[in-house]
C-alpha cells in the first residue's frame, strides 16, 4: 500500500513539472521569437483611425499621420534605383503639395537640400508630415542656412536616417552614403555651417573613384555658380575641386527657382568663360565635365533669375514652377527630369558612361568683352580659338555690328584650329553697338558678341594721356639680325597725334600708323631696350618699352684652303703626276708597236 501511494505521488510529481516546463516554455518562446523581429518605436501612438505612428496627437494634433515604422529595404548591388531631390520647403501649400508629388514618385528615399521649416512649424511637425509621403527613415537631410543651430539636430532625429546603407560622418552636416553599390552620395554644409569641408568632401570624392562606384554626386544648400540673386557662398576653391574632379551631378537649393548648367569642366563666379563649356546637347559623356542642378523648387516663394555675368554656364533655368528632380540611377546611365507641381516647366538630360566618338569642334572667346572709345579712335579685343576633341580645321574671322556703325579687322583673319588674333574695332558715330565676332570652321559656327561704347569727344583740355602696348616682338626675346619689326596699339580719349620709337639711347622717330602703329628696325647684335611713345591732339604723352637680345645667325663652313706647291702659279703635284702618267703611257706605245713589227 505505502508503495502503491508513493508511486502515485512520483506520477503526481512528474506532470507536475511537465506542466510547469509547458508553461515556461510559453513564457519563454514568444520572447525568444521577438528577438528576430526589429524593435518597434519607443513611444507609439493611436490615432482616431486606428493607426499607429510615433506622432502624440494629445500635443500637436495638426495633423494625424500614419508613418511606417517597417525596416529599412537594403538594395541589391547593382540593381538599378531612382531618387528625388529638392530644397526650400517651408511649410505652406505648395511644399506640402511638392512632399506629396515626392511620396508619389515610388522611390526609397528623398534628398532635402537644405532650408526646411523656415520657422513654419516644428522639426518635428515637418518631418512627420514629409515621412507620412515618404515613409519613415526616407527623408534625407542636409542642413541649410535656416537650419543651422540646434535646428538641423532636431530635424535630423525627426527625419531620421533609415534607408537600406550605411552611413558615414555626421548625419544632417558632412556625411556619404553609397546606394546599391552604383552611387556614391556625399552630402555637406560647405558654406552654411561646420567651417571648410574641402578635405573631406574631395577624399570621400577620391576613394569613391579608387573603389570602382559608377557614379559621384554631391549635394549641398548653398552655390557658387549661379544666375540667380545668390554669390559664391562655398568658396570658388571648393568649386573648382568639384569640377576638376568631374564630379557626375552637383545638386544645390538656396536659390528659390530651377537653374541646370551645361555640362562644365570649370568655372569661375562672374566671369564668362566658354572654355569650360565641355557639352551642350543634354546628353553629356560621363567624365567630360560636371552638371550642376540648382533645385530650389521645394515651395517657398520664387526669385529673380537671370542677366548675370553667369548666365552663360546655364542651359535652362525657371523660376514659375515648384516640383521636384528625379534621378534614375543605373550602371550605365544618369537619367535626371525635373517635375513640376503648380507650373508647366519641364526639364530633362543624360549623364551616360563609357565611350563615345567624340565629335571635333572649337570654342571661340574674346577678351576683353566689352571696350569704349571715342569716335573716330579704336580699340582692340583679342579673339581666342580653342580645339575640342582632336579639331584641326583652319576657323575664319568676320565681324558685324548692330546697329550698323562700327567696322574693323582682325589679324589674323584666320585661325589653324587653334591660336590668338587681335581684332581693332572703329567707329565714326557715337553709340551703343554689339559687334559679333563670327568664327566659321568647315560647317561649324560660332560667334562671341562685343559690347562697344562709341563716346564723344570730352569737352574742356584733354589732360588724359593716351595709351599704348607693343605687342610684338615679345618681352626678352631672341631675335636674328634681319631687320625687326617693332609693332602694337595705342587709343586716346581725344585723338592721338603720332607715336614715335627710340632704340637704346637713340633719337625719336615716327612709326607708320597711329592706332594700330609699326617700325622697322635694324640694330646690331647684343641687348637692346625700344622705347615706344604716343602723343594725342593735346600734347599728352605715354610711353612703353620692351627688350630683347639680338643674335647674328652662324657663319657657314669655309671652303677649304689648297696649300699645295706652286711653280710660277702652277700647281707642282697634279703637274707632275700628269706628266708621268703621259710618260708611262709613251713607253707603253712604243713596246706594243715594236712587239707588232717583230712578228
Amino acid at each position: 500500500m505505502v508503495s502503491r501511494t508513493r508511486g502515485m505521488v512520483g506520477a503526481l510529481a512528474a506532470t507536475a513539472f511537465l506542466l510547469l516546463g509547458v508553461l515556461l516554455a510559453g513564457l519563454v518562446l514568444p520572447s525568444t521569437a521577438a528577438q528576430a523581429v526589429p524593435s518597434q518605436p519607443a513611444h507609439l501612438y493611436v490615432h482616431s483611425d486606428g493607426h499607429v505612428s510615433t506622432h502624440d496627437p494629445a500635443t500637436d494634433p495638426a495633423i494625424d499621420l500614419r508613418v511606417s515604422s517597417s525596416p529599412p529595404i537594403v538594395p541589391l548591388a547593382g540593381a538599378p534605383f531612382s531618387f528625388v531631390a529638392a530644397g526650400d520647403y517651408a511649410f505652406g501649400s505648395s511644399a506640402q503639395a511638392v512632399m506629396g508629388a515626392m511620396g508619389s514618385a515610388g522611390v526609397p528615399f528623398a534628398l532635402v537640400l537644405g532650408d526646411m521649416t523656415y520657422g513654419d512649424t516644428t522639426p518635428q511637425n515637418w518631418c512627420n508630415y514629409f515621412e507620412s509621403k515618404m515613409g519613415d527613415g526616407k527623408v534625407i537631410v542636409v542642413t541649410g542656412n535656416h537650419d543651422i543651430g540646434t535646428e538641423i539636430d532636431s530635424l535630423a532625429a525627426a527625419c531620421n536616417y533609415g534607408i537600406g546603407a550605411t552611413m558615414t560622418g555626421q548625419y544632417g552636416h558632412n556625411y556619404y552614403f553609397d546606394y546599391a553599390g552604383l552611387a556614391r552620395f556625399i552630402l555637406t554644409s560647405q558654406g552654411t555651417s561646420d567651417g571648410d569641408q574641402l578635405g573631406f568632401v574631395s577624399g570621400t570624392i577620391d576613394s569613391a573613384r579608387a573603389a570602382g562606384i559608377p557614379w559621384v554626386i554631391v549635394g549641398m544648400h548653398k552655390n557658387c555658380i549661379t544666375d540667380g540673386v545668390k554669390s559664391c557662398e562655398i568658396g570658388q576653391g571648393f568649386m573648382d575641386m568639384l569640377l576638376s574632379k568631374r564630379v557626375d551631378l552637383i545638386l544645390q537649393g538656396h536659390e528659390h527657382n530651377y537653374l541646370r548648367s551645361h555640362q562644365l569642366s570649370c568655372g569661375t563666379h562672374g566671369t564668362p568663360r566658354p572654355e569650360c563649356i565641355a557639352d551642350t546637347d543634354g546628353t553629356f559623356q560621363q567624365g567630360a565635365g560636371s552638371i550642376i542642378d540648382i533645385v530650389g523648387t521645394g515651395g517657398q516663394g520664387e526669385r529673380s533669375i537671370g542677366g548675370t555675368p553667369d548666365a552663360g554656364y546655364f542651359a535652362t533655368e525657371d523660376a514659375t514652377t515648384h516640383g521636384y528632380l528625379r534621378v534614375d540611377v543605373s550602371s550605365g546611365a544618369l537619367s535626371v527630369s525635373f517635375h513640376g507641381v503648380d507650373g508647366g516647366f519641364t526639364d530633362g538630360y543624360q549623364v551616360v558612361r563609357g565611350a563615345s566618338t567624340p565629335n571635333p569642334d572649337f570654342t571661340l572667346s574674346a577678351s576683353p568683352t566689352s571696350v569704349s572709345f571715342v569716335r573716330g579712335q579704336s580699340a582692340p579685343t583679342t579673339v581666342q580659338v580653342q580645339p575640342k576633341d582632336g579639331y584641326t580645321g583652319t576657323v575664319t574671322l568676320a565681324l558685324s555690328s548692330t546697329p550698323a556703325g562700327v567696322g574693323g579687322s582682325c589679324s589674323p583673319s584666320s585661325l589653324p584650329g587653334a591660336g590668338t588674333s587681335t581684332c581693332v574695332l572703329t567707329g565714326s558715330t557715337s553709340g551703343s553697338y554689339t559687334v559679333t565676332i563670327t568664327g566659321t570652321g568647315g560647317t561649324l559656327v560660332h560667334s562671341t558678341p562685343i559690347s562697344v561704347l562709341v563716346s564723344e569727344p570730352a569737352p574742356g583740355p584733354d589732360t588724359t594721356p593716351p595709351t599704348i602696348t607693343i605687342t610684338s616682338p615679345s618681352a626678352d626675346a631672341t631675335l636674328g639680325t634681319a631687320p625687326i619689326t617693332i609693332s602694337g596699339y595705342a587709343a586716346d580719349n581725344v585723338g592721338l597725334e603720332k607715336v614715335e620709337w627710340k632704340a637704346d639711347g637713340g633719337s625719336w622717330s615716327t612709326a607708320s600708323g597711329t592706332n594700330s602703329w609699326s617700325a622697322v628696325v635694324t640694330l646690331a647684335t647684343g641687348p637692346h631696350t625700344i622705347t615706344v611713345r604716343a602723343t594725342d591732339t593735346a600734347g599728352n604723352q605715354q610711353v612703353a618699352m620692351i627688350s630683347f637680345t639680338v643674335q647674328s645667325a652662324p657663319n657657314p663652313p669655309a671652303n677649304p684652303v689648297d696649300t699645295s706647291p706652286r711653280f710660277f702659279g702652277i700647281r707642282l703635284f697634279p703637274t707632275l703626276l700628269g706628266i708621268a702618267a703621259a710618260l708611262i703611257g709613251l713607253a707603253v706605245s712604243i713596246a706594243l708597236v715594236s712587239r707588232a713589227r717583230r712578228r
